[in-house]
């Protein structure tokens, strides 16, 4: 993303790149940290992907997001449609889960961010 970002002209110093996620709810964790002092976010994904995400960045604690689909022809993708659409819907149950057994152990000091992976 990064990549395309410059070739659309947006300059190295005015990205900031989060690199050490291995799920969508520890990229919302990881990404809200190094934005701190953002008061808007705009989430760039797939368009089967962003209900996910945008749950994900608002159990992170995002308040003002907005929702931008990155290629909303959804004829370019290998796999059938229907396929992507029951992973993500299996996949936002998934996280809700992993969501709420990390937020319950955070109340124990029991947090552990690879729960999120």
């Amino acid at each position: 993303m990064a990549d395309y970002a410059r070739t659309l002209g947006l300059p190295p110093s005015a990205m900031v790149i989060e690199g050490n996620s291995f799920s969508t709810l520890q990229n919302a964790k990881f990404s809200l940290a190094l934005l701190e002092q953002a008061e808007h976010l705009i989430l760039v994904s797939d368009a089967f992907h962003l209900p996910r995400c945008y749950l994900s960045f608002k159990w992170a604690g995002a308040q003002d997001l907005t929702l931008v689909a990155s290629n909303p022809n959804l004829e370019r993708y290998d796999n059938p449609i229907a396929i992507m659409v029951l992973r993500e819907a299996t996949a936002i149950w998934f996280n809700l889960a992993r969501a709420a057994l990390w937020s319950a152990a955070n109340l124990f000091g029991w947090q552990n961010d690879n729960w999120l992976a």
